[in-house]
């Protein structure tokens, strides 16, 4: 294991719907889990019985202290019993944590955490402490003293489960870094990350230590806070072991070569001195430019969800209507039902079953559906049902995918990224096979759709 990184795929657990594509035939298809620190506090129970008996995966939570920097309307409820109050989940992590956060987010009046919130040397200690025992006892506990504990222990005894469920490395607490308050915010992420260093090596861990570093777009672009980022953190006295790069709303496919280019810079920067970096959200750029470009065995994991995840905004928009999307191997992208029906026949997917093995894809999910008629078959990646339900007062009805459709365009995709993760195609066939995509398929979707698969090239190739 690379100083807590089990490997280059990692997979973000979303929800309790989840498990399924983790097991099972899926089990072998990826190296780690990350799980959020609220989907521990939901179902601890749960959560310790999946990562520490059913999946038995190397995994790491993600603390998620960056909830909280932002305004807190997607902290809040929106159920009508416990409408405008702090989710539970939340609410727990906000107990676990403890102040400056819990002051902050009093049940009376909410606010968003500051940077001056952590100016007391001993009260930002004292949360490191207790972001740490969170991270390396909340699972733990359930195994102990949870209300579940005889019937977690009951399960890992069953499965002949000895070791107790612990992370793979622990994250210090992080806050997003934008241009405009970049250094008030740079200097409590570098005190929390001495502080959670100490705390460590006074309790005795010897689990490796994260800094995730989250940052917007314009920080990246800018030559003078990217220098800045790096040569912060490497002169902190902490060290950490592993970087972990979020990037707000960083969609490889819609990057410009010079924004790939910064990419590619700053995990070279940070990765200086023979430590690790991970992208928590990344897509098939980040994967095959870590395996076969610039920054093999620099960046050592790349990590998304199922069916997304691959880019993520920082400040969280909640009311989002879930869609399901097919990924086209070809262009690595995941496309509406009708975008990718003219990718497809672009291809020359539906001339046979043949061809759409052949031109698009055989996976699992695919020979299962596509059996005699590939045109009419593929109908099944798209279905939807209409739903109506009441929304402000008023009676709305909506389009959403049906759970086969979404179930079917999930298992696609988790087989075509183990795929990406582990497939290997010379770097030269790489860059041939996406400008061949990008000049069959540039006039019939366009520039917007399938411009990236004449960019990525020119940035995987070395700079002559």
């Amino acid at each position: 294991m690379n100083k807590g990184i089990a490997g280059l795929h990692l997979v973000r657990f979303g929800t309790a719907a989840d498990q399924g594509y983790f097991l099972d035939d899926f089990a072998a298809t990826y190296d780690q889990i990350v799980v959020n620190a609220n989907m521990v506090a939901h179902m601890p129970a749960a959560m310790a019985t999946f990562l520490g008996v059913r999946a038995k995966k190397p995994f790491f939570i993600d603390p998620q202290t960056v909830a909280f920097q932002h305004e807190v309307d997607h902290l809040l409820s929106t159920l009508k019993k416990s409408a405008g109050e702090i989710k539970r989940s939340w609410r727990r992590i906000i107990e676990r944590y403890g102040d400056p956060i819990a002051q902050a987010l009093s049940a009376e009046s909410p606010r968003p955490i500051l940077p001056e919130d952590f100016k007391d040397d001993k009260k930002c200690r004292a949360f490191c402490s207790r972001v740490v025992d969170f991270q390396c006892d909340e699972l733990s506990d359930e195994f102990k003293t949870g209300e579940d504990a005889a019937y977690v222990q009951f399960l890992a005894e069953e499965a002949d489960i000895r070791d107790i469920v612990s992370p793979s490395l622990v994250v210090a607490p992080y806050f997003y870094l934008n241009a405009q308050f970049f250094d008030q915010w740079l200097q409590v992420n570098l005190r929390c990350l001495d502080f959670t260093r100490s705390v460590l090596q006074k309790q005795g861990h010897q689990k490796p230590l994260a800094a995730q570093l989250v940052i917007s777009q314009e920080v990246l672009l800018s030559e003078h806070l990217r220098k800045k980022l790096v040569d912060a953190y490497r002169g902190s006295a902490a060290r950490p072991d592993v970087f972990l790069l979020w990037i707000d709303s960083f969609t490889e496919q819609a990057l410009s070569l010079g924004e790939l280019q910064n990419y590619v810079a700053l995990v070279e920067d940070l990765a200086s001195g023979g430590r690790s970096v991970v992208n928590l959200h990344g897509g098939f750029f980040s994967v095959a430019i870590a395996r076969f470009g610039a920054l093999k065995g620099k960046l050592v994991g790349v990590c998304h969800g199922l069916e997304y995840g691959e880019s993520k905004q920082v400040v969280p928009i909640s009311g989002g209507v879930p869609v399901s999307k097919y990924y086209v191997p070809a262009i690595h992208a995941r496309l509406s039902s009708r975008v990718a029906t003219r990718v497809i026949r672009g291809l020359g997917g539906f001339k046979n079953v043949a061809a759409f093995r052949r031109q698009i894809c055989d996976c699992q999910a695919c020979r299962e559906v596509i059996a005699t008629d590939p045109e009419n078959d593929f109908q099944e990646f798209t279905e939807t049902k209409i739903s109506t339900f009441w929304r402000s007062g008023k009676r709305v009805s909506m389009e959403f995918p049906t759970a086969k459709t979404a179930d079917l365009c999930t298992r696609h995709y988790m087989w075509r990224k183990h795929r990406e993760y582990t497939e290997n195609t010379p770097l030269n066939d790489l860059c041939k096979s996406l400008q061949g995509g990008f000049n069959l398929l540039k006039t019939s979707i366009g520039l917007e759709l399938v411009g990236h698969c004449e960019i990525w090239p020119k940035a995987l190739q070395p700079i002559a």
